[in-house]
C-alpha cells in the first residue's frame, strides 16, 4: 500500500472505531449493522487492492461516504437527524415525499463515487475489447445493483428493528431515483477521467 492509503486506512479505521463506540452506548443497533457492513467493505477493498487498483481520489471518496453516513445518523438539527433534514422544498408533498433531503444528497454522492468505481473495474476488466457505451451500461448497472443492495439492507433493518429511521416507500423511491443520478454522473465522470489521462479511444 502506498503512505497516502495508510494515511486514508488509518483515518477511516479510527472514525468506525469512535462511531463503534458512541452507537454502542446509544444502543443504537441499526447504525451497529452500517458499521459492520463498512468495515467489511474496507477490508475487501484492502485485501483485493491490487485488483482492484482504485485511486486515491475513489478511495477517499468512499471513505468519506461512510462517514457522512455516520454523522448524518448521530448530528441532530433542530431535533431532527441530520439525514432527515429538508435541505430545500423543490418538491414538497407532504411526509417523505420531499426533494431535497440531506439523505437525497448522500446518496446522490454516494453514487457517483460508486459509479466511478464500477466504471473503472468494469473498464480494466473488459480491457477495451468492446464497445463504449456497453461498458458504461455494464457500469452502471453495476453500480445500481449495489444500490439495491443497500436498500434490501435497509429493508431487513426495518423489519428486525422496530426503531428505526429507514423511512417509508417514497424515502426508498428518492432513494433509488439519487441512486441512479449518482450513478450516471460517476460513470460519466470516471470515463471522462480515463480518457483524459490516457488520451484512451474507444470503438
Amino acid at each position: 500500500m502506498k503512505k497516502s492509503q495508510i494515511v486514508l486506512l488509518i483515518f477511516t479505521l479510527l472514525y468506525l472505531a469512535l462511531y463503534s463506540v458512541y452507537y454502542f452506548l446509544q444502543h443504537n443497533y441499526e447504525f451497529g449493522i452500517y458499521i459492520f457492513l463498512i468495515l467489511i467493505i474496507v477490508l475487501i477493498i484492502v485485501k483485493k487492492e491490487t485488483i482492484f487498483g482504485f485511486d486515491d481520489i475513489m478511495l477517499w471518496g468512499i471513505s468519506l461516504l461512510g462517514l457522512l453516513h455516520l454523522v448524518a445518523g448521530s448530528f441532530l438539527i433542530n431535533d431532527v437527524l441530520l439525514y432527515g433534514y429538508k435541505l430545500y422544498p423543490f418538491l414538497d408533498n407532504g411526509g417523505d415525499f420531499y426533494i431535497l433531503k440531506f439523505d437525497q444528497v448522500v446518496h446522490l454522492y454516494g453514487h457517483i463515487v460508486v459509479g466511478m468505481m464500477m466504471f473503472s473495474l468494469v473498464f480494466k476488466s473488459l480491457l477495451r475489447r468492446t464497445n463504449l457505451y456497453l461498458m458504461l451500461f455494464f457500469a452502471l448497472c453495476i453500480s445500481m445493483g449495489i444500490g439495491v443492495t443497500n436498500e434490501i439492507v435497509e429493508f431487513f433493518v426495518y423489519t428486525i428493528l422496530q426503531d428505526n429511521g429507514v423511512g417509508g416507500i417514497y424515502n426508498m423511491g428518492f432513494d433509488l431515483l439519487f441512486n441512479f443520478f449518482g450513478s450516471v454522473i460517476g460513470v460519466l465522470i470516471q470515463f471522462s477521467r480515463l480518457k483524459l489521462r490516457k488520451g484512451m479511444k474507444f470503438e
